[in-house]
This record gives structure tokens, sequence and C-alpha cells, in this order.
């Protein structure tokens, strides 16, 4: 839903940011408190999403007129939503059967996603009707196959042999290839205001991951 209100290219990079409220978040989940090295992160990364949201302006207008749209905001509420998931998925994946686990997950976002999905529609009309061409068939295919069911799998099998660091390290890598694949697929671009606030996002996500608050401790 957010993708219908804002380029991929931005919520790719407003995605990325859900590794900041991992910290936070773990707080209250875990009783465990970040460093000043994440608090610092956390303030650089919203910063650069601030920039990245103002990426079709310049900086002359850069406070005189902020665009944050709904596609943001709807990306930010997902990108805290799978903040939450990550703490989630490391306590249970040690607790569960990995079939099992991954199995409930996708039973449950499928009912979930038909449930939700007229809502969608009566929230959110769209002018045109939904094509049943090869395009639609592709997207359904590589998104429930490669995206879902195969990342879900891989994500539970293998984060919980490995430290919540380097698996951070990992993901804040999504922006980037986000961009890359927008730059060459669909032509988006961005601007200096955009290039800034994305670096603004790949170093604090970076500089929250090298802190010492999210160690395993075997």
């Amino acid at each position: 839903m957010g993708l219908v209100y804002t380029s991929a290219t931005q919520s790719g990079f407003i995605t990325g940011s859900y590794i900041i409220f991992v910290p936070i978040l773990q707080i209250i989940f875990e009783h465990k408190y970040p460093s000043s090295r994440t608090w610092a992160a956390t303030f650089i990364v919203l910063t650069g999403l601030f920039f990245i949201s103002q990426n079709d302006s310049s900086f002359d207008h850069l406070f005189t007129k902020i665009n944050f749209s709904l596609g943001d905001l709807l990306t930010l509420i997902s990108a805290f939503c799978f903040a939450v998931y990550m703490i989630q998925i490391d306590y249970f994946s040690k607790k569960v059967s990995e079939t099992s686990f991954v199995s409930f997950q996708i039973l449950f976002t499928g009912l979930l996603a038909t449930i939700v999905c007229p809502l969608e529609f009566y929230y959110f009309p769209r002018s045109e009707a939904i094509q049943l061409d090869i395009y639609f068939w592709v997207g359904v295919i590589y998104t429930s196959i490669f995206a879902t069911i195969l990342t879900t799998k891989i994500q539970t099998r293998f984060q919980k042999i490995i430290s919540p660091a380097r698996a951070g390290i990992l993901f804040s890598l999504e922006p980037v290839f986000s961009y890359l694949l927008a730059y060459f697929v669909l032509g988006e671009t961005l601007t200096r205001i955009g290039t800034l606030g994305s670096a603004f996002v790949l170093f604090g996500v970076l500089l929250s991951e090298m802190g010492k608050w999210n160690k395993r401790k075997d």
C-alpha cells in the first residue's frame, strides 16, 4: 500500500530504518538499554529519512515545503512492525521447529492479507482495474515464492546462529539494492538531497550495528 504513494527508492531506504527501531524495542522486550552510539545512530537515520522524504525538493525549499507522503508514513509503520518481527523471530526460532514456525508465519500472513484486501480496496480505491496479465502473475509468483516462502525460511534458519549485529549489517544493504534496481528497472533517480539522506541512513545503520549493545552472548 505504501508503494502506491511513494517511489521504490524512498520506500527502500525508509524500510531500512527498521534496524534503528530494534534497540529501542529491546528495552521493552528484553530490558537491554542501548548505548549512546545507538542513540546517535537513531538521530542520524531519522535525519536521513527526512532528507529522503524530500527527494523532490531543493535545498532552498527544504524546510519551507515539507513533503512526507502517505506512502512514506505507511512504509515507516511497516518498518516498525518488521523491527518487532526481528526480535520475535530471534526469540521463537530457538524454541519452535523451523518447519512449523515458517509454515505458521506464511499461513497467518495469507489469512490476514485475505481479510485486509477488501478493506484496502475500500479505503484506497483505484481508478484502474487489476489486469490479470503476465506481469501480474510474475509478480505474484516472485513475491510468494522468492520474497516470502524462501526468504522467511532462510531468515528463520540462519538468524538464530549468527549475531544480530552481523544480520543487521547484511539487512542494511537492502536500501542499496533497492536504489540500484529502481535506477535500472524503473529509471528512478535520487537528487542531491535524496543522496545525502541515503548516506545518512546507511552511515547511521552501520554505526548502530557496530555498537556493543547487540552482541550475542553464547
